[in-house]
């Protein structure tokens, strides 16, 4: 699925606009980033089966996706435009550590 068919259909699944506020997306987005962290402190704690814990991993990251997705829409971020950035951090990050300059975030 691309981004933009995953985006409409996204939308699709919002049940009305009090789901669309910043508060509710931000709290919605933490708190599925906390099921994924959970899933990975059960994976080693419990020693879950891999192909169990990869199934619930995935869903979790769906739903990470879902928020991110919704932020971006109440924002009016293109979610393109906010990969392309994060892209473009993270390259120059590894180039001033290459040449030693400290980083500032």
């Amino acid at each position: 699925m691309k981004l933009d068919e995953y985006m409409a259909a996204a939308d699709e699944t919002i049940k009305d606009d009090s789901c669309r506020t910043p508060w509710y997306l931000g709290l919605g987005f933490g708190g599925e980033a906390g099921e994924v962290l959970n899933e990975i402190k059960k994976k080693y704690r419990d020693a879950t089966d891999d192909k169990v814990f990869r199934e619930k991993l995935k869903l979790e990251m769906g739903d990470v996706l879902w928020y991110w997705v919704q932020l971006c829409r109440t924002f009016k971020f293109n979610p393109e435009e906010i990969m392309q950035l994060n892209i473009d951090k993270l390259t120059k990050r590894m180039k001033d550590e290459a040449s030693g300059k400290k980083r500032k975030d």
